[in-house]
């Protein structure tokens, strides 16, 4: 059954670290990974009266599994609220939204771990909360054991870092904001991935693993992306990133920028806004999709495929469930563009003429959104438009979100897009003159950033190229 009856029998029989069903009514498999219910390869979890139950998942149906209780540290013990799992790892929350972190998920279960601890240095922080009024929330996981490695946009073969990729991914209140929560740096809500739509697209709701995020809004458009901190060209510490394209196929730095949002093919159907999403196989390839909702007949169930898989269809599975997700409006079309918040982005124009004849400016940054464009402009108005590539830094310390006073450290690259490149010389010369000296006719010039609420600098070799403020 879905939903859990409690049946007042025999007692909880508590064993050293497990304690059976006994008296309650759990479900044989779970299909969809909730808040409140979830899997990995080899367990069943699910939260119920503030407590953690866990089953082995069964090699088939003829075989049959227990549930057991999980015992839980004495400040989570009876107050669980939420719970997500993914690979070796579970994370439970409290009703006050203190993260709990359970690992060896993949061992047996004499072997799991429980800390509260959270950030830096080194996942020794005194912990960590979900934002405030966050709308959903999952957690993410690649360990070089499970998953080898991963392709970057280059199609290299990148290998996991040995310190594994814990990410957890938390939907804003605004429903637009993708709050990443690492428990390797500071604890504090100051990194983000940006949304579908540079962070405009309203999200109805939100799911993760193995650093791929699944996202829908209230008309039933999906979107997916492979992100995660060490991906996106932030971890300058322990790898190598380049914007430009190496010969070498072994070893190569990690090509940027980072995977973009894919759409994915509408359900044809009717579906809920719960939706879920767990990876398979090796090299972060293989992510199964499924949402939840009927069929044609009515039957209740959920609609499933393969992100990897090239053909545009989804399959229906039975499953005589109760539907708990939220019912939508599921247009037949491409309705994406129809839930798209306020672009917030910020236009920030040059203090610092760098050469006669032309003017610069980047008329759209947006902090968690890149790229933004780089424009150059011609006194007679004419404009060419380049692209200003950023990623987030490691920080040491707490940071506020967003921009603020305090100036963010951003590194980067400016791109001639190659329309652009192929044409450099029937350009005006001002604008012509301009890339040669300052970008070198090259496609990808690499730069280094620091900004705040009123100003942005852009700077190359520890030498200032560019200073912007806001209009």
């Amino acid at each position: 059954m879905k939903r859990l009856s409690f049946l007042l029998s025999l007692p909880l029989l508590l064993l050293s670290s497990t304690v059976f069903s006994g008296n309650l009514q759990l479900p044989d498999k779970i299909f969809l990974r909730t808040s409140t219910e979830t899997f990995n390869v080899k367990y069943y979890a699910l939260t119920y009266n503030g407590n953690i139950w866990i089953k082995p998942i069964p090699e088939s149906d003829s075989v049959k599994t227990d549930w057991a209780m999980l015992a839980l540290p004495t400040d989570l013990n009876g107050k669980v609220k939420e719970i997500s799992m993914d690979d070796l790892t579970l994370i439970a929350t409290d009703n006050h939204d203190q993260l709990f972190t359970c690992q060896n998920m993949l061992g047996e279960i004499k072997d799991f771990s429980w800390t509260k601890n959270w950030g830096s240095p080194i996942w020794l922080g005194e912990g960590q909360k979900l934002p405030e009024n966050y709308a959903a929330w999952d957690l993410s996981v690649i360990t070089p054991l499970t998953d080898l490695y991963y392709f970057d946009p280059a199609m290299h073969r990148q290998m996991v870092g040995l310190g594994k990729v814990h990410t957890v991914f938390a939907l804003n209140s605004n429903r637009r904001d993708i709050t990443i929560i690492d428990p390797w740096l500071p604890n504090d809500y100051s990194y983000e991935v940006g949304g579908p739509y540079r962070g405009r697209f309203i999200i109805q709701n939100l799911r993760a693993s193995g650093s791929s995020i699944f996202v829908i809004n209230k008309y039933g458009d999906m979107f997916t992306r492979q992100w995660d901190f060490d991906q996106s060209g932030a971890d300058t510490i322990f790898f190598k990133y380049s914007y430009d394209t190496p010969d070498q196929k072994l070893f190569a730095p990690i090509k940027l920028p980072v995977w973009d949002w894919v759409m994915q093919p509408k359900v044809e159907g009717n579906i809920t806004d719960n939706i879920s999403i767990n990876k398979t196989g090796i090299g972060c390839v293989h992510r199964i999709l499924r949402v939840e909702g009927t069929d044609q007949f009515g039957a209740t169930g959920y609609y499933e495929r393969d992100i990897a898989d090239k053909a545009q269809t989804w399959t229906f599975h039975v499953t005589n469930e109760q539907l708990i997700g939220q019912s939508l409006v599921n247009k037949k079309y491409d309705s994406s563009q129809e839930t798209l918040g306020p672009d917030n982005s910020i236009r920030f124009i040059s203090d610092n003429n760098p050469l006669n004849g032309v003017n610069i400016e980047v008329p759209d940054f947006s902090l968690y959104n890149s790229p933004a464009t780089f424009r150059i402009i011609t006194d007679n108005g004419s404009y060419y438009d380049l692209l200003l590539h950023t990623t987030d830094t490691i920080r040491l310390l707490p940071a506020p979100k967003g921009l603020t006073p305090e100036a963010k450290d951003l590194n980067g690259a400016i791109e001639i897009p190659p329309p652009l490149l192929s044409k450099l010389d029937t350009l005006p010369s001002p604008v012509r003159n301009f890339i040669t000296q300052y970008l070198g006719d090259k496609r990808y010039t690499t730069i280094k950033a620091s900004v705040t609420d009123k100003q942005l600098k852009i700077s190359k070799d520890k030498s200032l190229l560019f200073s912007f403020k806001t209009q």
